[in-house]
């Protein structure tokens, strides 16, 4: 796919979110946090992060995860688009995009059971589609695929946001499973 259209879908996906109210934002919220997470991730290493204003909303997700005894890591962006990881319950600080992030830990993410990770737009088919600064593509070219032993990777996003495929390219990285308010779908790629 081109970058044009990757691009269109970005903007499409972000248009859309900012019609959504406040209420569809706070149900959403509910809905993301109200699924099994015990039977996938109770216990175990996690990974998540603080969602941005307009992004499906993770905090009831991150308090639920906690109650679940989870240890949840956040990430923490760095230069040349690389990403480190703190640990949730953490003072959180704003950086310069507007994302809260925890001071640096040393975790070994490899050892994640689940992995949570953002989209504006996905395909049922595993293409995910990012803000398109790459981040966590980069990060996840060094971490197994689930079906190699490494985590199960869920991507998040509202449900009208789940689509057949997005644009996509060879470096995009692909994922395992769809986490919406009402569903989760297994990617059928």
């Amino acid at each position: 796919m081109t970058t044009a259209s990757k691009e269109n879908a970005r903007t499409e996906a972000i248009r859309h979110r900012r019609e959504l109210s406040a209420q569809e934002v706070r149900d959403a919220a509910m809905g993301f946090a109200s699924h099994d997470w015990s039977r996938l991730c109770g216990g175990a290493l996690v990974t998540t992060y603080v969602s941005m204003t307009g992004e499906p909303p993770t905090g009831e997700l991150r308090r639920v995860l906690a109650t679940l005894d989870c240890k949840i890591a956040l990430p923490i962006m760095r230069p040349q688009g690389q990403l480190e990881w703190g640990w949730d319950g953490q003072e959180l600080t704003r950086n310069s995009y507007g994302i809260f992030e925890p001071p640096v830990a040393d975790i070994d993410i490899k050892q994640a059971k689940v992995m949570f990770i953002p989209a504006l737009q996905v395909g049922v088919d595993g293409t995910r589609l990012g803000r398109g600064a790459g981040y966590f593509d980069r990060f996840l070219e060094n971490i197994p695929r689930h079906i190699d032993g490494g985590p199960l990777r869920i991507v998040i996003a509202y449900d009208h946001e789940v689509v057949d495929s997005v644009p996509h390219e060879l470096h995009d990285a692909p994922f395992d499973m769809i986490a919406t308010p009402t569903r989760l779908i297994t990617a059928s790629e």
